[in-house]
C-alpha cells in the first residue's frame, strides 16, 4: 500500500508539474522536511499586502503543515509580507518563512523588504512558479550569511537551490542544495553553510587597527600588518579569499566603555558600522552592554605586575642548614654519638677479653671515637684501622650511613645555592599597598585602566587606583615601553600582560621581573561588527585554525619564552653572597683556632714558668741542704763495749 501511495503521489506531481502549479501536499512535505533540518520553532506562510485574505491553496497548506508539525510543537501561522513588517520573530529558534508563489507583486514586496530588513534573521523558502532565479533576484540583496532556498518543481521532483550574494552589488550565486521526491524525501547536502560558503571572491573588508606590538605591528608602509593577531588575520585572508582595507588609528583607547552611538575609539567606530573588523586584542568581558561581536578567544593571558629586580641576592645564613630539618639534624647528631659510643665500647671490651687490640696502646676512647666517626660522616679516612672485626663493622656502618646522608645533603645544598627565587619586596597588590614605597601604573585609556578606575567597584583595584595611581598622572604612560622605562628610573610597578612586556625587555637598561601571583586573568579576541554578514564565518574559520593547532603554533612562535613560568626558579652561577655563610664560618673557625692557639701557648708558658720556678727552688733547696751538711762539725764515734769492759 505504501508503494502504491508513493506511485500515485509521483503521478500527481507529474501532472502538477505539467500544469505549472505546486500541489498543496508537496508544499507541506517540503516545508516539513526543511523544518526538521533547520529545527525551526516557527513556520510563517507569507502573502503580499494587497491580498485581504489567504487563498484556498495557502489555507490548505497551513492546515496540512499544522497537521504534520503538531507532534513537534511547531508554530504555523500566516503573515502578511510588507516592507515595514517586523512581526517575523520567533521565540523558539530561527523562523522558516515560506513564500508559495513568485508573482510580480511578491517579487516587488520581497525586494523592498530586503532593503529594509536583514534577511539573514530567518530561513527562507520560495517556490518559484514562473520566471528564472536570476531575474527574480536581480534587484534583491540576499546577504552572504542568509540561507535563502528556491524550490523549482520539475516533472518528478522538487529541486532546491540556495542563493546569496558575497556582498551587495556583487553577482548572485546560485548553488544546488538538494532534491525532494515523494519516494526518497529530502536529500540535501550535508555540509554546513560555513563550509559551503568559504570563498569571499576577493571582497574588500574594512578594518580598523592600531600599532600595538607585538599583538599588532604595523610596518612602515602601513599596508601590511604583522604580529600575532596580524598573522592570524593574514591566514584568514588567504583561506577565505578576501582583501582588507586598513584604517590606521593612533587612538589606543580601545578599552573605553563607550556608550551606544559613540563612534570614538576602535570599538566606537566598529559599533557605528563604519568598519567590519577591529583588529586588536580586546577583552571579551569588558563590553557586556555594547552591540559588538567577538571571535573565539585567541589568547588566554593575565595582567601581571612588573617591577625592577632587586640588585644581587641576600645572603641566606641558614642555607647550609636548610637541606635537613631540625629533627633530622638532631637524629644525625644522636647517630654520631651512638656509633662513637659503640666503637669505644666494643674496643674496650675487646681489650678486656684479650682480642687483637689488647696488645697495643688504648686508642679508641669515647672522645677519640667521636672525632673518628665525625670524620667518617664527612667521608674522611683515618691513619689507624682497628684490627678487631667488631670495630671494623662499626666503621662500615658509619661509612654507609654517612654516604646516604651526605649524598642527600649535597644534592639539596647544591640546589639551594644554584637555583633560587628573587627576593622581591612583595608578591601581590596587597603587598604593594602594605609596602607604601612603590607607585603603580597602567597604560592610559586601556582596558585595564577603565577596570581599575571604575568607581562602582569597591575592591582591591579601586583601592590601589586611588592610593597608588591617581596621585601622579605620570603613572599612566601612553605605551607599554614608556611604562617599562619608568620602572628603571623610580620605585614603580607597572601592570600589563606578559605578551606585551616580554618582547621589550631587551630594550631596558635594568632587569624587570613579574610578581609571582597573577592579578587579573583575561581572554583576548578580535571584535566584529554585529551587522557584518561575515562574522560567523570568520569565527568558524578561527575555530578550525584552533582545532588544527595553527593558533597554538603562531602563539608559540610569537612568544616562545612564555611556555616557561617567569616566576619559577632559574639556574644561575653561585656568587660570593651565596657562600658568605660558609666563608664566615671558615673565618670564624680560623680566628677561634688562632685564639685557642695563643691561649694554649699562654697556658704552656705559665706552666713552663711554674715548672722552671719549682725546679729552681728544688735545686736551691738541695744546694742549701748540702751546704748545711758540709758545714756541720763531726761528732765522735761511740764504740760499744763488750761485756767485761773491753772495747771491740
Amino acid at each position: 500500500m505504501v508503494c502504491v501511495a508513493r506511485i500515485l503521489a509521483t503521478l500527481t506531481l507529474l501532472v502538477a508539474g505539467a500544469e505549472g502549479a505546486v500541489p498543496d501536499w508537496v508544499v507541506a512535505r517540503v516545508v516539513s522536511s526543511l523544518q526538521r533540518r533547520y529545527h525551526s520553532g516557527c513556520v510563517f506562510l507569507l502573502h503580499t499586502a494587497d491580498k485581504t485574505d489567504l487563498t484556498s491553496q495557502e489555507r490548505l497548506v497551513q492546515f496540512l503543515l499544522r497537521k504534520r508539525l503538531s507532534e513537534e510543537a511547531t508554530q504555523v501561522a500566516a503573515r502578511r509580507l510588507r516592507p515595514d513588517n517586523s512581526s517575523l520573530q520567533c521565540s523558539r529558534n530561527v523562523p522558516l518563512n515560506v513564500v508559495v508563489s513568485s508573482e510580480p507583486d511578491v517579487k516587488l514586496t520581497l525586494t523592498e523588504f530586503s532593503n529594509r530588513h536583514n534577511l539573514a534573521e530567518s530561513k527562507w523558502l520560495l517556490f518559484l512558479t514562473e520566471g528564472n532565479i536570476g531575474s527574480f533576484f536581480a534587484d534583491m540583496n540576499v546577504p552572504f550569511n542568509c540561507e535563502f532556498l528556491v524550490a523549482r518543481v520539475t516533472t518528478s521532483s522538487v529541486t532546491l537551490y540556495e542563493v546569496y550574494r558575497v556582498a551587495e552589488g556583487r553577482p548572485l550565486n546560485n548553488i544546488y542544495f538538494g532534491r525532494w521526491t515523494p519516494l526518497s524525501g529530502l536529500v540535501s547536502v550535508q555540509e554546513s553553510i560555513y563550509r559551503r560558503r568559504g570563498d569571499l571572491q576577493g571582497t574588500v573588508i574594512n578594518a580598523i587597527t592600531a600599532n600595538d606590538p607585538p599583538i599588532v605591528t604595523i610596518l612602515q608602509n602601513q599596508t601590511e600588518i604583522v604580529g600575532f593577531f596580524g598573522r592570524v588575520w593574514k591566514i584568514l585572508e588567504q583561506n577565505m579569499n578576501f582583501r582588507t582595507n586598513y584604517t590606521i588609528t593612533g587612538d589606543l583607547t580601545k578599552g573605553k566603555p563607550t556608550q551606544k552611538g559613540d563612534c570614538s575609539g576602535m570599538i566606537g567606530v566598529l559599533q557605528c558600522g563604519q568598519v567590519d573588523v577591529a583588529l586588536g586584542a580586546f577583552s571579551t568581558s569588558s563590553y557586556p552592554t555594547l552591540p559588538v561581536r567577538f571571535s573565539m578567544p585567541l589568547l588566554y593571558t593575565t595582567y601581571r605586575v612588573f617591577i625592577m629586580k632587586p640588585a644581587g641576592r641576600d645572603a641566606e645564613w641558614d642555607a647550609f642548614l636548610m637541606p635537613f630539618s631540625p629533627r633530622l639534624w638532631l637524629v644525625l647528631l644522636a647517630t654520631i654519638l651512638f656509633i662513637a659510643f659503640y666503637l669505644s665500647t666494643f674496643y674496650s671490651i675487646g681489650r678486656w677479653v684479650g682480642n687483637e687490640e689488647s696488645g697495643g696502646p688504648e686508642l679508641y676512647t669515647f672522645y677519640d671515637s667521636i672525632l673518628y666517626i665525625f670524620g667518617a660522616f664527612c667521608q674522611q679516612g683515618h691513619d689507624l684501622t682497628p684490627r678487631s672485626t667488631s670495630c671494623r663493622l662499626v666503621y662500615i656502618t658509619a661509612y654507609l650511613t654517612a654516604l646516604v646522608l651526605l649524598a642527600a645533603y649535597s644534592a639539596a645544598l647544591i640546589s639551594s645555592l644554584t637555583v633560587y627565587r628573587s627576593n622581591l619586596p612583595f608578591q601581590d597588590l596587597e603587598g604593594i599597598l602594605r609596602d607604601k614605597t612603590y607607585k603603580l601604573g597602567v597604560v592610559n585609556m586601556s582596558e585595564i585602566y577603565y577596570t581599575v578606575s571604575d568607581p562602582t567597584d569597591k575592591d582591591i583595584f579601586h583601592e590601589v587606583y586611588s592610593k597608588l595611581m591617581l596621585p601622579d598622572q605620570d603613572n599612566f604612560p601612553r605605551t607599554v615601553l614608556q611604562g617599562l622605562k619608568r620602572i628603571c628610573n623610580i620605585r614603580y610597578a607597572f601592570m600589563s600582560i606578559p605578551e606585551s612586556v616580554m618582547p621589550l625587555l631587551n630594550q631596558m637598561n635594568c632587569t624587570i621581573v613579574p610578581l609571582a601571583y597573577n592579578t587579573y586573568p583575561i581572554s583576548l579576541a578580535m571584535a566584529f561588527s554585529p551587522r557584518s554578514p561575515y562574522t560567523d564565518f570568520w569565527s568558524y574559520r578561527l575555530r578550525m585554525l584552533r582545532d588544527g593547532g595553527v593558533i597554538y603554533r603562531l602563539r608559540t612562535d610569537s612568544w616562545p619564552y612564555l611556555g616557561q613560568d617567569m616566576t619559577k626558579s632559574t639556574t644561575v652561577g653561585v656568587d660570593l653572597k651565596a657562600v658568605a655563610p660558609l666563608l664566615a664560618l671558615l673565618s670564624a673557625s680560623t680566628v677561634m683556632s688562632v685564639v685557642i692557639l695563643f691561649l694554649e701557648r699562654g697556658r704552656f708558658s705559665v706552666s713552663d714558668r711554674r715548672s722552671r720556678g719549682r725546679t729552681r727552688r728544688e735545686r736551691n733547696a738541695s744546694r742549701q741542704q748540702m751546704v748545711i751538711m758540709h758545714a756541720a762539725p763531726e761528732k765522735p764515734s761511740i764504740v760499744p763495749l763488750r761485756p767485761g769492759g773491753r772495747k771491740d
